[in-house]
């Protein structure tokens, strides 16, 4: 399993450098070469449907993986902490998201901004390793170091259903997967994406449902984006059946 794993990481490291159509071969010919001397054979998938990077949703989704607009300052992309020429990470020990010096700098260089709230005598303010995003589409158990995000019967626990009152597991009933359900929760942490100033003293939901007016260009977020062309990449996705 290790092994197929890191083949498909070989893979995504390989497609992320934006080779051409002759280096893709060549890669292909030794990744080929690689799984015959390893002696490697069957699904490198383990049986779960992934979605080819082509499909348009697929594509919106590295748009707004790369993209700062998700952040309450609009200073912190997803991939500022989790590059795919960095191993699906930022190769610090600690990383660096909302507040750094400067912001479009990544990797080693990134470092946090002196003057920004909760950033005292120079120690770090998030308190772990950005986790590899490579393979994430393979996880079936949970996400973050803590596994706080966690498939069990009958769905998936999230931090917003984990600590409500009553009785039985609680379930996050907005979870589809453990995947898409981590993707709700470094936009609601004022150290990682969030910052300081956004959304002060609001909860996650509310949090949310203004990131997504800004990137809908409705209510509250109206006008945020000049040109704001993000409905326009949605609904060429979803039609007007935009997803909540």
């Amino acid at each position: 399993m290790c092994k197929r794993l890191l083949l498909l990481s070989l893979l995504a490291v390989l497609h992320g450098c934006g080779g051409n159509a002759t280096d893709e071969t060549r890669y292909d010919k030794e990744l080929r070469t690689l799984i015959a001397e390893l002696g490697l054979s069957g699904d490198p998938t383990v049986g779960k449907a992934i979605t080819d990077i082509d499909d348009p949703e697929a594509q919106l989704g590295m748009r707004l993986f790369y993209t700062k607009a998700l952040s309450g300052s609009m200073d912190t992309a997803c991939v500022s902490c989790h590059h795919p020429m960095l191993g699906g990470t930022d190769q610090l020990s600690l990383p660096i998201g909302a507040n750094a010096q400067i912001p479009d700098r990544l990797g080693p260089g990134r470092s946090h901004r002196p003057d920004a709230p909760d950033y005292w005598f120079g120690s770090p303010t998030v308190p772990r390793n950005s986790p590899t995003v490579f393979n994430v589409a393979l996880y079936t158990r949970g996400t973050f170091w803590d596994s706080r995000i966690e498939a069990v019967a009958g769905g998936v626990v999230t931090p917003d259903s984990r600590f409500r009152t009553g009785f039985g597991t609680p379930i996050d009933s907005k979870a589809v997967d453990i995947v898409s359900a981590q993707a709700r929760f470094p936009v609601t942490s004022r150290v990682e994406m969030k910052g300081h100033d956004f959304e002060p003293l609001s909860d996650r939901d509310n949090l949310r449902r203004h990131l997504a007016a800004r990137i809908g260009d409705y209510g509250i977020g109206e006008g945020v984006f000049p040109d704001n062309q993000w409905p326009t990449a949605f609904r060429e996705v979803y039609g007007d059946d935009l997803p909540v």
